[in-house]
């Protein structure tokens, strides 16, 4: 018992004594140089849209340094469109994007090379059905819970990729986002878990699924929701999604569910720039009042 004691204590002893030396407050992190980071979204049906900004390190504080003075080019069929300076490093134009199309998209910076990208654009779909329930039932805490239904024909000749998310607006005109209960999402005859990537009896802000389990048929999403705003009217927002938007979303996704996890496997985000860090995809959109 004496020996295991001391074995305890010297133990101890060694633990303490190599915790004595002392580390570089920043670990040498600060003078990481801030990156480029282009952001590109194209709506199909509608415009584009281009965010040009520099990162900041992992100790740095505040927001995004936006970029001003890019010139920013997007190619259509190799034609060519100036996208004119909005505000705080976005970039767009009044072009309409095409569905099922290819752009690419060219950013200069003074001083910098030439950054590029490439994307697609996915075909248009029409929802067949679009409705809510406003209270389909009481929660044991007293929160009234709502519920919402779609349905749609999916494109068996297309491999297809959804985001579903619901939200209000709010009394300044800010739009609040609504957290679905995946535990009570459904599509079709498949449970939620099945198809939507997230765990059971959570509540998550968007729902992203593929066509993998009912291609090329008509199919319906149901679920449940609990509203933010008593008063506000409920938006469907559902967009179709490239394969690599999808990606993107989904690894998104899996950043946000275990940020506040210690162990939790490192996320990579996928990027499709060239000379920079950021992301192009393309989608259509449509958007229903319940």
């Amino acid at each position: 018992m004496l020996y295991n004691k001391l074995l305890i204590l010297l133990a101890s002893l060694l633990i303490c004594f190599s915790c004595d030396t002392i580390l570089e407050d920043d670990l040498g992190l600060k003078d990481y140089p801030d990156q480029t980071v282009v952001n590109a979204s194209l709506q199909a049906g509608g415009t584009a849209k281009v965010f040009v900004s520099t990162s900041t390190n992992i100790l740095g504080s505040g927001a995004l340094n936006s970029i001003e003075n890019a010139t920013v080019t997007l190619l259509y069929k190799n034609n060519p469109v100036a996208l004119r300076h909005y505000e705080k490093g976005i970039y767009g134009s009044d072009v309409n994007i095409e569905p099922m199309s290819t752009y690419s998209l060219v950013v200069d910076i003074p001083g910098e090379a030439s950054i590029t990208g490439t994307t697609n654009t996915p075909n248009s779909f029409e929802l067949s059905k679009a409705s809510g329930i406003d209270t389909l039932y009481i929660s044991k805490s007293g929160e009234p819970i709502s519920s919402f239904t779609l349905q749609w024909n999916d494109n068996a000749l297309e491999e297809n990729f959804y985001e579903l998310l619901l939200y209000q607006i709010d009394s300044t005109g800010q739009p609040v986002m609504l957290d679905l209960m995946s535990n009570n999402l459904s599509v079709s005859n498949n449970t939620g878990s099945d198809v939507f990537g997230n765990d059971a009896n959570t509540y998550m802000p968007k729902a992203l699924l593929t066509d993998a389990l009912f291609n090329g048929k008509s199919f319906t999403i149901q679920g449940q929701f609990i509203k933010a705003i008593k008063e506000s009217k409920v938006v469907l927002h559902i967009k179709s999604l490239t394969p690599e938007y999808y990606t993107y979303l989904f690894v998104q996704n899996r950043a946000v569910e275990g940020q506040d996890e210690l162990f939790t496997e490192p996320v990579t985000t996928p990027t499709n720039i060239e000379g920079a860090y950021g992301f192009m995809g393309g989608y259509y959109l449509i958007e229903k009042e319940i």
